[in-house]
């Protein structure tokens, strides 16, 4: 029992005050023991004393009282303080305020009042659906504070009773059913069962409950649906999937889709908080799966039964699969569009990849694929991992075994290029391709690497070197010559078409979202890891090359070789003619893609048919040789179009020429919203033949007897030209240090043991060749104030935006149609009037003669953002994503 505090509790001022009058007019008139009562009695006496009959004397006791209070659980009083301990003065129960008062306002007693518990909703939320309505079971339990006045036995004669707010939920017993989400109020009352009316002592608790559905929020789960959430971040997700695989003995079976959604599922709920979790629909049990509806758009192509199991059917199509929670809104549903391709096969490894477009018989462990290829019977391939080439190589132990494995898993294909001085010097040439996509190509995002073959290692991770006459080389070893000249210390060669990592020679392939890389990025940077160094792409091939017509590359990514995307069409045919244009002539179109770090392009443009005169070899050069006649013989002017034989760099005199199309244009290229970005020379390069008199069949001198004697003979000429059509947004953030531009693959000199009879003053020769482009682009700067405003100077470094090269030497009738060019990224504005061309003479080379014997007299081109374009150096430096603008479809 508490004991009070006193007459003047000052809690509660009024009431106090009264209870205090009524004290004093008890004592100020009890006149007897007898007035006061006992304590029995429940009805109290406020007198201070009273008088006891039953004393000895005859005189009237007076009773004497505490001015304290003294109290219990439901009574205050004043206590005797004579020897009548039985007698109280001023009993009476306590006063409160309200229910919620813990003390007494006459005698300051306090009472504990327990707090009130909210609603206990026990155990798994159970839920279901009955005629459209989601409904979830609650089940109940309060804990209540009595408060006094209850007597024992209490439950026998009241009733707890439960209510919510009405609309929202409904109760029966201690089960709470929601009928819809929302926040709501639950409470309960104690009912006398005899009155049917509610107890008044009684707390009566409530609680607002915010009610949700147990299983909520769908999402795509990314790990039954590898590749979805891999496709490039801003391109709208359309996962697609083959319906065939390979089984583990590499049989080709049907595939199966067993793609699920994860939901969020409100596994309990503790003090009316909800423990949310996410889990995958099949870990829902059986009332909770029964919540999750699956519809597909188009059941002809992909089924969902009510369980959520797929059947892939046997038509291709465009399909979106939902998962949704019956009686919610759509908010509460997942989609996934599925791109599916009946005859797709998905490929999860190199062997998988090597199967569909190369043999479907494959030994991994040899790199020897037999057979037909799958895309022969019209099957393409669908990635849904990435994935490394010729991989198992990097299990050999021995130099001779891996470069055995490597010959047979590469394939030796013959040019497309023109080989002359091979058939000069009666040798052959060949081209090794490592995979080519015969069928099409849905990537999903995920990447194809040539690592194991442009940077082969053996296990215990020492890099692969082949012994070759020239010493030591890496496996592919460059490309071919156009033409070349060598003594005992060094070789001196002009390249022609490189080694191929990926190639599309059918007609009519597409690649889709897929990376291709002709090496892994962490190889191509410098020994301290930290920066790229462009020189380690000199062996790393074209990672793609187009052959074939019609083909197209969208929504993808092209980085790390030598070479980043070839389009040069179909093989060298000597006898062509104008005649043969239309059916020479390939369209290829490259949408929404990226083209990153090459050595030399990125991508690179030409055609491989080409013009020639006869051969008009008289002997060695000298002065009175070098006559217009003969610079013409080797650079002839394409048939019938004599009025741009002057002014062939002039585009507007032939690019809207139908006719000119029709009998010339032989690689029709077309670059739709891409990013170019970090070439070693220039993110294009608009190809064309070099028509130096040495090329066409005289010797330089009598040392060195090009036309006579080291095969440089018949090589001159004209190419057919291309076109590049730039249409939307096409960036190229390649603005870079002048002096960094390297060229040196332009002319390549390579020091070792050679044989040839190059003569003992080749380095002497070489040097008069060098075509050194830096040195070029900044002497041509100085020529006049226009030519100036083709670099940009930032605190002191000058630089140049590498965009696009035409080359020059020989005739460059190929062009280049900006009419559909946007350019308006990221800055804001049209870029167009700064996208200029600039005619650069090849005297400038320094080395006149030399120059003009071998390669020829026709100028270099540049197209190229001037100085005064508002995207300069210092707005790519500054880290701006030009791949924001990608992948949006």
């Amino acid at each position: 029992m508490k004991q009070g505090k006193g007459l003047f509790f000052f809690k509660k001022a009024v009431t106090v005050a009264i209870a205090l009058f009524f004290v004093m007019f008890v004592a100020m008139y009890s006149a007897s023991c007898g007035i006061g009562g006992d304590s029995s009695s429940g009805t109290g006496d406020s007198s201070s004393t009273a008088s006891d009959s039953g004393s000895g004397s005859g005189e009237a006791h007076k009773h004497t009282f505490a001015d304290e209070w003294s109290s219990d659980d439901t009574y205050h009083w004043h206590a005797a303080t004579c020897e009548h301990s039985s007698v109280v003065s001023g009993k009476g129960a306590h006063v409160y305020t309200d229910d919620k008062d813990a003390t007494c306002n006459v005698c300051g007693y306090e009472r504990e009042i327990k707090p009130v518990e909210t609603p206990d909703l026990e155990g798994r939320i159970l839920v279901r659906t009955e005629e459209g309505k989601s409904t979830a079971y609650y089940y109940i339990s309060f804990t209540y504070t009595l408060l006094p006045g209850l007597p024992d036995g209490w439950d026998e004669k009241y009733l707890v009773t439960y209510r919510a707010t009405e609309g929202y939920a409904k109760v029966s017993g201690n089960k709470l059913t929601v009928l819809k989400s929302g926040e709501f109020t639950v409470s309960a009352s104690v009912i006398d069962m005899e009155t049917g009316e509610a107890a008044s002592n009684v707390y009566i608790p409530q609680k607002k409950i915010n009610a949700v559905m147990p299983v909520s929020n769908l999402s795509v789960d990314a790990v039954s649906f590898a590749g979805y959430e891999n496709a490039f971040d801003s391109y709208e997700k359309e996962y697609v999937y083959g319906g065939y695989k390979f089984d583990e003995s590499g049989n080709l079976v049907k595939a199966t889709l067993a793609g699920k959604f994860n939901a969020q599922v409100v596994s309990e709920v503790v003090n009316n908080k909800k423990i949310i979790s996410t889990v995958s629909i099949d870990e829902l049990d059986e009332s909770q799966k029964s919540l999750i509806t699956y519809s597909s758009s188009d059941s002809s192509v992909i089924s969902v039964s009510d369980d959520g199991n797929f059947t892939l059917g046997d038509k291709s199509g465009l399909v979106t699969i939902t998962a949704s929670v019956k009686g919610l809104d759509d908010g509460a549903a997942s989609k996934i569009t599925v791109n599916y391709k009946a005859k797709g096969i998905n490929a999860y490894n190199d062997e998988d990849l090597v199967r569909i477009n190369k043999g479907r018989n494959y030994n991994a462990a040899t790199g020897v694929a037999s057979g037909m290829a799958y895309t022969a019977d019209g099957y393409e391939t669908v990635l849904l991992s990435d994935i490394y080439l010729a991989e198992y190589g990097k299990q050999i132990a021995g130099t001779d075994e891996l470069v055995s494995f490597l010959d047979n898993y590469t394939t030796e294909i013959e040019p497309t290029s023109d080989t002359q001085y091979y058939k000069n010097i009666g040798q052959t040439a060949k081209i090794k391709v490592a995979l080519e996509f015969t069928g099409n190509v849905y990537g999903n995002g995920f990447t194809v690497s040539g690592q194991y073959v442009t940077k082969p290692v053996l296990k215990d991770g020492r890099t692969l070197k082949v012994a070759k006459w020239n010493g030591e080389r890496d496996y592919l070893d460059g490309p071919i010559n156009l033409v070349s000249v060598a003594n005992a210390t060094l070789s001196v060669s002009v390249k022609s078409q490189d080694n191929i990592i990926f190639l599309m020679k059918n007609d009519g392939l597409k690649l889709t979202n897929v990376v291709l890389k002709g090496c892994d990025d962490k190889a191509i940077l410098s020994e301290d890891g930290k920066s790229v160094n462009i020189k380690n792409l000199d062996n790393a091939a074209t990672v793609l090359e187009v052959m074939g017509n019609n083909c197209s590359v969208s929504y993808s990514e092209i980085s790390n070789g030598r070479t980043c995307l070839r389009v040069y069409g179909k093989g060298y045919n000597s006898s062509f003619g104008s005649a043969q244009a239309n059916e020479y002539r390939i369209n290829f179109s490259i949408n929404n893609c990226k083209l990153s770090y090459a050595r030399e392009f990125l991508l690179k443009i030409g055609t491989n048919q080409i013009k020639k005169n006869a051969i008009s070899y008289k002997g060695t050069l000298t002065s009175e040789d070098r006559t217009e006649a003969n610079y013409l013989n080797a650079s002839p002017v394409l048939d019938g179009y004599a009025y741009i034989k002057e002014n062939y760099n002039n585009a507007a005199n032939y690019t809207a020429d139908a006719d000119f199309y029709g009998k010339y244009v032989l690689t029709d290229v077309t670059v739709r919203d891409c990013v170019f970005e970090k070439a070693g020379l220039f993110c294009v390069g608009m190809d064309t033949a070099f028509g130096g008199l040495c090329l066409d069949g005289w010797d330089w001198s009598q040392n060195f007897r090009f036309g006579s004697v080291l095969g440089w003979k018949g090589i001159a000429g004209t190419m057919y030209p291309s076109v590049l059509r730039l249409k939307g947004n096409v960036l190229f953030g390649d603005w870079k240090d002048v002096t960094t531009v390297n060229s040196d693959t332009l002319i390549e000199m390579k020091e070792g043991s050679f044989g040839g009879a190059g003569g003992d003053n080749l380095s002497q020769i070489s040097s008069m060749f060098d075509m050194n482009v830096s040195s070029l682009i900044k002497k041509y700067s100085e020529t006049s104030d226009d030519a100036g405003s083709i670099l940009d100077s930032l605190n002191g470094i000058q630089y140049i935006n590498g965009a696009i090269a035409y080359y020059g030497g020989g005739k460059n009738y190929s062009y280049v149609d900006t009419s559909e060019l946007i350019e308006k990224f990221p800055f804001g504005e049209n870029l167009s009037g700064t996208f200029r061309d600039y005619n650069v003479r090849v005297s400038l080379f320094g080395s006149t003669e030399p120059i003009y014997c071998s390669a020829g007299r026709e100028d270099f081109r540049f197209k190229v953002y001037c100085n005064s374009s508002t995207f300069k150096y210092q707005h790519q430096d500054g880290g701006v994503d030009y791949s924001s603008m990608l992948y949006k479809k």
